[in-house]
């Protein structure tokens, strides 16, 4: 695309979300650790896109840890789904 419609293309990139239509704080918060990592908000090659799938997968996992590890919710509520 960006080598068919050139600026035009550029343009419209830039002011629309990646993927998941949020709020700008939101999405901030979310492209932090892609920019942190890479220097910029979006992937720009099939590289990124798969160091990107990698680092919010980790993000995630790290994030539900606590929830499996202390079997939170009480009760084992988690183990009995469907």
């Amino acid at each position: 695309m960006a080598a068919a419609s050139g600026d035009e293309y550029a343009k419209y990139r830039e002011s629309v979300p990646f993927m998941i239509p949020l709020s700008s704080s939101i999405l901030t918060a979310l492209a932090a650790p892609f920019k942190l990592q890479f220097k910029r908000n979006r992937p720009e090659n099939g590289k990124e896109v798969f160091s990107a799938f990698w680092i919010y997968l980790l993000i995630l996992v790290g994030l539900s840890l606590p929830f499996v590890l202390l079997d939170w919710p009480l009760g084992g509520a988690w183990w009995g789904w469907p």
